[in-house]
């Protein structure tokens, strides 16, 4: 933590790549530990990137709670194991660590826009983010994993960072899923959706660097709304899906559980950068403060020392520092326990 806590931007493209080499011979270091938790894959749709990976708590308890991860990566990059480093420690490393703190540890993959500078892209326009986590949520409540046996249902937490946390606030914002959160949330299934949590996410982008625009206008093309815009971003980026919120009912000001919208905790890191990430989630706050009257139902916690790649991947890097955030993601689940 100390190394990354030295580089002189907080900007997430310069900070990128020295922040994997920082985490690299530290995770290098306890790989035994790290892929000690076995991961199973499977698919959750037809397409090939709708895949993901499953760490098992060691007990393989029927009442164990699920959190799903969505990664970050731009929305035209990522990989539930990234290539960068050795053995696929990275989100091993994640799964591991909330599977051996007694979770059902899921992570997966999506679908990303096209970027033919990279040469990655599967097609990605809204909303296919918040179809491919409704499509996890979908899969799990068909899925054998899930015991007809249990008593009660298990508490499932969706967990998104970055531009994984784009899709996820994208499935709890949009009214065309709320029909799908209602059943979720509903505890008469195999699960019931406790909450949320978003890690360093750019829930708008209104001050995004010149260099995301191509693929900003590819994910959010103008014919999604006025087509004399640009982009369609500001209408249905998550700022945008929170502000057109219906917060109004017929007694008054609506609360986030009369949209089927879960509690969700921010998280945000201390060295994430101003401009596109802290505030962004200001004006988040702000919105949900206007449509709902208060900010019951969202709780915000700062990550120390964490900078906008660091968390998930100084997970089990040996730095107990760098874990201190996943502790309080737990921490926070804790309080829904029947």
């Amino acid at each position: 933590m100390e190394a990354i806590a030295q580089f002189p931007s907080k900007d997430i493209a310069s900070i990128l790549l020295p922040t994997l080499e920082a985490f690299k011979p530290l995770l290098e270091a306890n790989d035994v530990q790290i892929l000690s938790v076995p991961r199973t894959t499977y698919s959750y749709g037809p397409h090939e990137r709708q895949t993901l990976d499953l760490y098992s708590e060691p007990t393989s308890s029927p009442y164990s709670p699920l959190i799903v991860f969505f990664y970050g990566g731009g929305l035209n990059r990522g990989d539930r194991i990234l290539p960068f480093f050795p053995s696929g420690l990275v989100y091993h490393n994640l799964g591991t660590f909330f599977a051996q703190r007694g979770f059902t540890a899921i992570v997966a993959d999506y679908r990303r826009v096209n970027d033919a500078t990279i040469g990655t892209g599967d097609g990605a326009v809204f909303p296919s983010g918040g179809e491919d986590v409704g499509a996890v949520v979908d899969w799990l409540e068909s899925s054998h994993l899930l015991s007809d046996q249990a008593s009660k249902p298990r508490d499932l937490f969706l967990m998104g960072n970055s531009a994984g946390g784009v899709h996820v606030s994208t499935y709890l914002l949009d009214p065309r899923f709320e029909k799908q959160r209602r059943i979720a949330l509903a505890e008469s299934g195999a699960f019931s959706l406790r909450g949320a949590v978003l890690v360093s996410v750019p829930l708008d982008f209104k001050t995004a660097q010149p260099t995301r625009f191509d693929v900003l206008r590819a994910y959010w093309p103008p014919s999604l709304s006025d087509t004399r815009k640009e982009t369609s971003h500001d209408d249905f980026c998550p700022n945008g899906l929170l502000r057109s919120c219906r917060g109004v009912n017929c007694c008054g000001l609506a609360k986030p559980q009369d949209l089927s919208i879960p509690d969700v905790l921010v998280m945000l890191g201390e060295l994430d950068p101003e401009d596109e990430i802290l505030e962004s989630n200001e004006r988040f706050l702000e919105y949900w403060e206007k449509v709902f009257g208060s900010r019951d139902g969202v709780e915000v916690k700062w990550m120390k020392g964490q900078n906008h790649i660091s968390p998930p991947i100084a997970l089990m890097s040996g730095d107990k520092r760098g874990e201190e955030w996943a502790e309080e993601v737990i921490k926070w689940t804790k309080r829904f326990e029947l």
